[in-house]
């Protein structure tokens, strides 16, 4: 069974379907599917939770290929609510959902683990990621390619993929240094800047399994396509969510985008 798991709200559970339902279309094994998300509707009226229907729905698309998929819904509001904390940082910079991964110690999560943004996309058999050996390390990660001029620019990774290894990171206590650097310290990129700067037992693994700038030749090498905006485009400043945008300039993933978009019309879910 592949672990996979997602964090966001109402607002980007279309993207995760389509994350998903990539996985899904290429997994050469089983996946279980979690969605970690939260209700702080209290807080801002945007941040309405991803609910039960919808993972409902979800599991039944990606059984759709192997009935062993599933998916798995996880509330945490009550873990983030009890753990949330002052910062020195600005918050109003990132999402709350954004925070959820490095709380990933609290979710009684299988021993390995792939954390995905929403915004990805797998081309090719996501086993070949999971199966890479991080029995030594905390995580397997691959490096951003648009930090520039910090010391440990060379080593340091992109947060929109994590192969997590969970009994490790429980024995190092790896991901609460993490959230006490985020109370803590002011960083430019929040938790990213975090995980970098806490991660003690890290293994690099190659691109294609974080590709956020790849020519188009070679998008049939890559395992997870992160969209991030589109920034491997730099012309193209639009935002991933932006469907059209996407299928302009990234045509293969037509037909994928079209079929969400129909499963949309015929649910009330959304």
């Amino acid at each position: 069974m592949i672990n996979i798991f997602y964090a966001g709200n109402k607002k980007v559970f279309d993207m995760i379907m389509i994350s998903a339902l990539s996985i899904a279309k290429t997994a050469s094994e089983p996946i279980t599917v979690y969605i970690v998300t939260m209700d702080l509707s209290d807080e801002n009226s945007k941040y309405v939770p991803i609910n039960e229907k919808q993972a409902e729905f979800l599991d039944g698309l990606i059984k759709k290929y192997n009935p062993q998929n599933m998916v798995i819904r996880k509330d945490v509001t009550n873990i983030y609510k009890n753990n949330i904390f002052e910062s020195k940082n600005n918050l109003d910079r990132f999402t709350p959902y954004a925070l959820l991964r490095i709380f990933a110690d609290y979710y009684d999560f299988p021993d390995k683990i792939i954390y995905l943004d929403v915004d990805t996309v797998i081309n090719n058999d996501i086993a070949e990621l999971y199966n890479q050996d991080i029995e030594e390390y905390e995580l397997g990660v691959v490096r951003d390619v648009f930090i520039f001029g910090l010391k440990l620019h060379k080593t340091y990774f992109n947060s929109g993929m994590l192969l997590m290894n969970m009994k490790k990171i429980k024995e190092t206590g790896f991901l609460q240094k993490t959230r006490d650097l985020c109370k803590n310290r002011k960083m430019t990129f929040l938790d990213q800047d975090a995980l970098n700067f806490c991660v003690t037992y890290k293994k690099m693994l190659n691109r294609k399994f974080n590709s956020i700038h790849v020519p188009h030749k070679r998008y049939d090498k890559v395992v997870v396509h992160h969209m991030c905006d589109c920034r491997h485009h730099l012309v193209f400043r639009y935002k991933s969510k932006d469907f059209d945008a996407v299928k302009k300039y990234m045509p293969f993933y037509t037909p994928l985008i079209n079929e969400i978009i129909e499963l949309k019309k015929l649910s009330d879910l959304l």
